[in-house]
């Protein structure tokens, strides 16, 4: 049985749901299928309301069998069986066209656009779906996203169009050292270790690594086991293995590995050689940076 916008449109007036007002293009995202060979399930969006029709001869009012085969096509669906409004009995069926139709509204709580799509895509970060809000990658029933903290339902349309990843396979580094543990490379200044985030689009030590590591590849940073700042060059060593990942992450954060810093001065330092002892700590104005705090880490240099 072919079910149109119009039927619908009837079917939902029958049940004191729509009114003269309402139009056939008010109903969108139409489905249908057959739980089983004996019924027809249809499922639609009516003012950003999702709606369940059942047609089946012989559900016969039945809730838990009319629940059954709307679980069939969602089954964490929650909502209400509407009552026929024609009967003084508490019936749910209603005759149309010759068939018994049950309606189903699904109930949806509001909640963050954030947190819908984390849930819909675990696979990516909460932190990262409110960048690409941010940036307009994210829609709702056709129009960009206002804010990670939108409220929308599940019945709502929202669309995602992610920027395609670069590609970085021509870019290369120096490789200062390779065997199948470790590799080192030189890292020049002005190129970030690994990315800032998800939609940080440029080169760094960590797409290069990234063909030479078995490490993180789900991530942003594969392989890598420490940092040098953009603007510092220098040597970077990346795991190409678990177990040297984990041997390495332990020698840096026990401070066994030794690394020696050259800086260019303008002028000449007085005195020539000197221990800097002072404690740093986060910059509370210019959260990215640090400042010396007498509450914050031991640091020497």
């Amino acid at each position: 049985m072919k079910i149109t916008a119009n039927d619908l449109l009837a079917i939902l007036r029958r049940f004191n749901v729509a009114n003269a007002d309402n139009l056939p293009r008010h109903i969108d995202q139409i489905k249908n299928s057959n739980p089983s060979p004996i019924n027809q399930l249809v499922r639609f969006r009516f003012n950003r309301q999702h709606y369940f029709v059942l047609i089946d001869d012989t559900a016969e009012d039945r809730e838990n069998y009319i629940m059954e085969q709307i679980f069939t096509a969602k089954s964490d669906a929650r909502g209400v069986i509407f009552e026929n409004p024609t009967s003084e009995l508490t019936t749910y069926g209603l005759p149309f066209k010759g068939k018994d139709i049950y309606l189903f509204q699904q109930v949806s709580d509001n909640q963050r656009l954030d947190s819908l799509l984390a849930k819909r895509y675990p696979e990516t970060s909460r932190s990262t779906w409110q960048k690409y809000i941010k940036s307009g990658n994210v829609s709702v029933n056709g129009t960009p996203a206002k804010s990670a903290s939108q409220l929308v339902t599940e019945a709502d349309e929202i669309a995602v169009n992610l920027p395609e990843a670069t590609d970085y396979s021509d870019e290369e580094l120096p490789i200062l050292y390779l065997d199948d543990n470790v590799i080192v490379v030189n890292k020049p200044a002005g190129v970030l270790t690994h990315s800032k985030g998800a939609l940080n689009d440029e080169f760094t030590v960590a797409d290069f690594f990234r063909r030479y590591t078995t490490v993180g590849l789900e991530t942003n940073r594969p392989g890598i086991v420490h940092r040098l700042d953009r603007d510092t060059s220098g040597v970077i060593i990346g795991a190409r293995t678990p177990e040297a990942f984990e041997l390495l992450k332990k020698q840096f954060s026990q401070h066994l590995a030794k690394k020696t810093y050259l800086a260019i001065v303008d002028g000449t330092p007085q005195p020539p050689t000197a221990k800097i002892d002072i404690p740093i700590g986060r910059n509370p104005s210019a959260p990215s940076t640090f400042r010396p705090d007498p509450n914050g880490k031991p640091a020497q240099t």
